[in-house]
């Protein structure tokens, strides 16, 4: 309901008006005020969308109080009515942008003609604002997706809009679910979240799995750590919608640092969900006070490792064996012998399992380990020897055909539901291991490859046929319009309808040109 905000110094003329308004039925909702002053004081705490004030009153007349009040608001809509024909009256009405002048006394039908006129601005004003600020919100978004995942094709245009846009954030939450929870759900899941926390952020979904939230303020504007703020979330959607959701949060610093840096941050961190049971929220920092224990739980953590060099899932051996170098690096309690005697022993494990060597050159191997100078350098020798295993493993069968068969099966089953979990147990690998297999081979991850697929499969749908889009949803494994509409215009730049019709006018327009050649 639209609000007007009624003034004059004279009581009569006030029930006069709040008389016509209700008579002749319109829905309006009635503040009245006896003086500029006060009507002023309510402007400025209250939204009102039609201000219809006299002229001529005491303390502050009714010019200055309109140009005070659009200061306040400069889409105020304005009736001045008055007993004065005066031009000079009409004149300031005129610059200030009044939207109707009535003289006094007031005329039935005149007072219809002009709240009916202005109140159509009011709801054409809104209309265009919200317009506006949807299309202004889908072209931040499409930046955003570009920056988040090829910073660097920005074009210099793009990167000047991502500065009028002020996209300059201190802290990421990747929200990821097992399922596709996108796509089931029937609400705005980015409402719920304003309402779960209530905390000032933009969000970005990015699949029918994830999204993500971004933070422009520091811990120290919220009342919470960002760690609990994630802590909330996670029990808030586990315990109010039923979904186990895992929350990885990026490092708080730089407010400049790459968007796309901070991203494959976040996503090596989801990574920690294949192989750690005890938590579903990812910080680095709170991760490395986990791991930062007395020396007896190396044993577990080198017990772990050598079960996967023998499973020979290279994407846990790498985790592991990074999680092992940050606990020691930076720690002065423990003796370089002992460090180097812990690597070593993992080193040995390596070695036997993926070597052909003989003891004789196994102990040169670890005693060029005992011979290095700081812990990068052992971190070094170690990883290079796995990326050296890794890539005999590949080429002794057939490199990257495990990956090939992913990509067909998604290519041919992309209409029914797809996740990491399910194409793993297709190729006999654990998802962790396929995830990063997958990533390095094609240069994205699985969720990109199956929203691509879709969305390449949608656009010829609705290029080349007349189907409906709510089918075309349908037929490319999508089961929420609203949704695939949002996919769709993050994907492309426009929603499906409107996308196939700019296609149709490029399509006359050629033909066209033909028939004149």
């Amino acid at each position: 309901m639209l609000t007007i905000l009624i003034v004059d110094d004279e009581k009569e003329e006030l029930e006069g008006i709040s008389f016509l308004i209700d008579k002749l039925g319109f829905k309006l909702y009635k503040v009245f005020a006896d003086n500029g002053n006060q009507a002023l004081e309510y402007l400025q705490n209250h939204k009102v969308d039609i201000l219809f004030t006299d002229i001529r009153m005491p303390r502050m007349d009714g010019l200055e109080l309109i140009k005070l009040a659009k200061n306040e608001n400069p889409n105020l809509k304005i009736i001045i009515y008055s007993g004065y024909a005066d031009f000079a009256y009409a004149q300031s009405a005129i610059n200030l942008e009044v939207s109707e002048y009535i003289l006094k006394p007031i005329k039935v039908e005149e007072f219809e003609k002009s709240l009916k006129r202005v109140m159509e601005r009011v709801k054409r004003t809104e209309l265009e604002h919200e317009l506006y600020s949807q299309t202004a919100r889908y072209a931040q978004n499409h930046l955003l997706y570009k920056a988040l995942n090829h910073s660097d094709s920005l074009s210099e245009a793009d990167t000047k809009l991502l500065e009028n846009f002020d996209i300059c954030y201190t802290k990421l939450f990747l929200l990821e679910f097992d399922q596709s929870f996108f796509d089931i759900i029937s609400f705005r899941f980015e409402d719920w979240i304003a309402e779960a926390i209530p905390y000032p952020f933009d969000y970005l979904n990015l699949n029918v799995s994830q999204c993500l939230l971004l933070f422009k303020g520091g811990e120290r504007d919220m009342r919470k750590s960002f760690y609990e703020i994630a802590m909330d979330l996670y029990d808030k959607i586990e315990g109010d919608l039923g979904y186990t959701c895992y929350v990885a949060l990026s490092s708080e610093g730089n407010r400049n640092r790459n968007l796309s840096e901070k991203f494959a941050q976040l996503e090596r961190l989801m990574e920690y969900r294949f192989f750690v049971s005890y938590t579903r929220i990812f910080e680095e920092e709170k991760l490395l006070e986990e791991i930062n224990t007395p020396s007896p739980g190396d044993a577990l953590l080198l017990d772990k490792i050598r079960k996967e060099v023998s499973a020979k899932d290279f994407n846990k051996i790498y985790m592991y064996v990074d999680l092992l170098f940050q606990k020691y690096q930076n720690k002065t309690n423990y003796s370089q012998l002992y460090v180097k005697f812990v690597f070593s022993t993992l080193y040995h494990a390596i070695i036997t399992e993926f070597g052909e060597c003989s003891e004789d050159e196994i102990s040169l191997y670890i005693d060029k380990l005992y011979r290095c100078s700081d812990l990068l350098g052992l971190k070094s020798i170690l990883q290079n020897t796995l990326q050296e295993f890794e890539k005999r493993e590949e080429s002794s069968g057939d490199a990257g055909h495990d990956i090939d068969l992913v990509k067909k099966y998604i290519e041919k089953h992309y209409q029914e539901e797809l996740n990491l979990y399910s194409l793993a147990e297709k190729v006999y690998l654990s998802p962790s291991y396929l995830c990063a297999r997958f990533k390095r081979i094609t240069g994205f991850g699985i969720n990109k490859y199956i929203k691509n697929v879709r969305m390449e499969r949608a656009e010829q749908l609705v290029v080349d046929t007349n189907m409906k889009i709510i089918d075309i949803c349908e037929q490319v494994g999508y089961h929420n319009l609203s949704y695939f509409c949002q996919s769709y215009k993050e994907h492309f730049g426009k929603t499906p309808e409107k996308y196939r019709q700019h296609n149709v006018k490029e399509d006359r327009g050629a033909g066209k040109n033909k028939e004149e050649i």
